[in-house]
């Protein structure tokens, strides 16, 4: 477990989602340290996860791996869908395609919303 952040020492992590529109002045050098972005799972993390809720099943976590390939979903998401299907393989593996077109869908409908215009920089 990481340090905590208290009124006293502000330090501690920070979790940023959109880090392309952050002030670069925000994560200079000195105020960030590390950034690590976390991207989507890969078929080989896939796997894994579904065989930590099933190790029983790897026939079934080589389909659902299969299901899922070239979708745009995080670890997150995958391991609140084990936890609701944790206690049928089967049912988990054939809703891994389903899965995959709700995340397509919800990002198309994403791309749809308009954008509001970026902030102007307060200046002197």
């Amino acid at each position: 477990r990481g340090p905590e952040r208290t009124r006293e020492d502000p330090r501690g992590p920070e979790i940023i989602r959109h880090h392309p529109r952050l002030d670069p002045a925000m994560i200079r050098p000195g105020r960030v340290d590390v950034i690590h972005e976390v991207g989507d799972a890969t078929p080989h993390q896939m796997r894994t996860l579904y065989l930590n809720f099933f190790p029983d099943q790897p026939q079934l976590a080589d389909a659902f791996a299969d299901a899922l390939s070239g979708s745009s979903v995080s670890m997150a998401l995958l391991q609140s869908y084990l936890l609701v299907w944790r206690h049928s393989a089967e049912q988990a593996c054939e809703g891994a395609a389903e899965l995959a077109t709700g995340v397509a869908q919800a990002r198309d409908a994403r791309a749809m919303r308009p954008r509001p215009p970026p902030r102007e920089a307060k200046g002197g």
